[in-house]
């Protein structure tokens, strides 16, 4: 008795081609209870995406920060007869309470945004800038700001000093250091004394 082994493939496109053709005469016969499982599995889909987009949102919060689970923001809850209005904005003396009347708050630091431009002027160059906040010094301590020139400890330790963002830094001072150099902000001299990586939105 012989045997004969044969290796070989079997081409399945016809087969595929038959499934899809099926398919498409089942969704054009039953067109109801097709749209029925269409829109079902479609909005089941979108439904998954958006919950798993919003756990990801949540549980990614803050999660830069080396301790972002024991950093919190302080709200100023606004209560009116239509609804509570969420305020970041608390009195300034608020944080030195809190560590005195709560021993569980380890540290506070206090910011305070510009709420508008300023004037940034460097060897005759002036341009209105954004985003820029007052800050206490232990910021670098709480905050997770990765400083790349310049001294964390003590960089905003005395009035008249100020961090820039490393674009910042690259736009009005190019590649060189600025730290030790004077940048004027609303016509007031300011010493540059910390570089800053740029925070993340």
């Amino acid at each position: 008795m012989a045997f004969v082994l044969y290796c070989g493939y079997a081409n399945h496109s016809p087969m595929l081609l038959n499934y899809f053709q099926v398919a498409l005469r089942n969704l054009a016969k039953y067109k109801v209870f097709s749209a029925i499982n269409v829109s079902g599995m479609a909005i089941s889909l979108a439904s998954c995406l958006l919950i798993t987009l919003f756990v990801w949102d949540e549980t990614s919060y803050d999660s830069h920060h080396p301790a972002g689970d024991r950093v919190y923001r302080v709200y100023n809850i606004v209560t009116s007869e239509n609804n509570d209005r969420y305020l970041p904005i608390v009195p300034y003396p608020f944080a030195s309470m809190m560590q005195k009347d709560f021993p569980e708050v380890e540290s506070t630091v206090r910011l305070m945004d510009l709420y508008s431009e300023a004037l940034f002027e460097v060897d005759g160059k002036k341009l209105m800038e954004g985003k820029g906040i007052f800050a206490e010094p232990n910021i670098f301590d709480m905050l997770a700001i990765d400083v790349i020139h310049g001294d964390p400890d003590s960089a905003l330790a005395k009035p008249g000093t100020v961090a820039l963002s490393s674009s910042l830094a690259a736009k009005y001072f190019g590649d060189q250091n600025p730290v030790g150099k004077t940048i004027r902000l609303n016509n007031n001299e300011n010493k540059v004394t910390a570089v800053f990586r740029d925070i993340r939105p």
